[in-house]
């Protein structure tokens, strides 16, 4: 957006941004927006070392300054399983694929 290549038009939420609206202020209702952040391991990785680095992961997330910093950024949750992170990503593909196709949207060069 520095660049002058992209723009925002409106946020969904969280701490209010200068100069933009929310997206309900702008006329949309019934929009859903979700944001997540997940690690991702290369492909070639031991399966094994899966559940300890998450382990590690949601212990450090546990961690009462961690937790705190987080909330204090307007950061929910705590880190899940495998499956449970899985299952997150498989239900937006779909969402996001709906909504695509619904819309036309695309990416363009």
């Amino acid at each position: 957006m520095k660049t002058g290549q992209m723009r925002a038009r409106a946020t969904a939420g969280g701490p209010p941004a200068p100069r933009l609206q929310r997206i309900t202020e702008s006329g949309y209702t019934g929009v859903l927006t979700t944001a997540w952040i997940g690690v991702l391991p290369p492909p070639a990785r031991s399966p094994a070392i899966i559940p300890r680095c998450n382990a590690e992961r949601v212990g450090i997330l546990r961690l009462t300054e961690v937790h705190n910093r987080r909330a204090n950024l307007g950061f929910g949750g705590i880190g899940n399983s495998q499956a449970v992170f899985e299952d997150l990503v498989g239900e937006e593909i779909v969402r996001c694929g709906e909504g695509i196709q619904r819309t036309g949207a695309g990416v363009t060069e």
